[in-house]
């Protein structure tokens, strides 16, 4: 998710999660949380929990569970069309009795992470690089190059939905706009 980053900056944000005893990095080079990273995240999610049930309620096929199932199912097909975000984040982390708000939660923002692959396979697919976008101006009067990314980001963002029918993705679009 760093793609827009400097390297170093990125490494550097790690390694003090190491000094301070929240990460560890394993000799292969993989990253996991520590006992003291774990508690952490723990502790995070419990707020997570707590505000959200406050805030979309957890009411028995309501608006979150069904959202639940709806996204639940966009995310096993997004997997075919996934990239190298997708690959360190996936599968959400859902342990058993996780509060339904907070599994929404989880689940939107894999949503997010295929899009940002999707954004990423579309600009590199130009021949551009991440700093070559980063460049690009933002906002509403595009240059064609930029439109041409920003089509190319949907299409390929588009294509998990396709498991909804159309009546499902209306459902999903009006349970999103009821939530707080």
């Amino acid at each position: 998710m760093y793609r827009y980053a400097d390297p170093g900056e990125v490494d550097e944000t790690v390694q003090r999660s190491v000094d301070h005893g929240l990460l560890s990095r394993a000799p292969a080079g993989e990253i996991t949380a520590t006992e003291r990273g774990q508690a952490f995240l723990r502790d995070l999610f419990a707020l997570h929990a707590r505000v959200l049930t406050e805030r979309w309620g957890q009411e028995q096929n309501g608006p979150v569970e069904r959202l639940n199932t709806l996204v639940a199912r966009i995310l096993a097909q997004a997997t075919a069309t996934s990239g190298d975000a997708w690959a360190v984040h996936a599968p959400p982390f859902e342990p058993r009795d996780t509060p339904s708000p907070v599994l929404l939660l989880n689940r939107l923002s894999m949503l997010r992470i295929h899009r940002a692959d999707a954004h990423a396979a579309a600009w590199q697919r130009s021949g551009l690089s991440a700093a070559e976008m980063v460049a690009m101006p933002w906002g509403s009067t595009w240059s064609p190059q930029r439109q041409a990314v920003e089509d190319e980001t949907n299409r390929r963002a588009a294509s998990p939905y396709a498991v909804l029918t159309p009546d499902e993705r209306l459902t999903m679009l009006a349970d999103l706009a009821m939530l707080p």
